[in-house]
């Protein structure tokens, strides 16, 4: 009697997380990626002056910690037109509880195919 109880408060338990999950999940994937995409865009224009262009996908990545996975990035100074550089793809760590509340806090970047182009004049 007692571990049918126990069996179905773990189940309940079990459901109620698996629910959560999900409900924090969906909107973060149909919504988060496209906003976090325009959002680094536009952190990197004001606060260095460069162009950042995203051509590949976003992915979402979430255990060990929260993540965007990023294909083909291209960084750009406008006076000039050659690219400074580009990644074949990054790895974006972020604040999950400021993106939630639609700010952009950046703990890691990891960089993977780097080419940098370095003029000299």
């Amino acid at each position: 009697m007692k571990n049918n109880r126990l069996f179905r408060i773990l189940g309940i338990g079990f459901v109620a997380v698996a629910l959560a999950a999900a409900l924090i999940t969906v909107p973060l994937t149909l919504i988060g990626k496209n906003r976090f995409k325009t959002s680094l865009e536009a952190q990197v224009r004001e606060n260095f002056g460069l162009e950042l262009s995203i051509a590949g996908a976003i992915d979402l990545g979430f255990f060990p910690r929260f993540e965007f996975l990023i294909e083909d990035l291209r960084l750009k100074n406008p006076e000039f037109p050659q690219e400074l550089t580009s990644a074949r793809s990054a790895v974006v760590s972020v604040d999950i509880w400021e993106f939630a509340d639609n700010r952009l806090r950046v703990n890691e970047i990891i960089l993977r195919g780097l080419h940098v182009n370095h003029r000299v004049e």
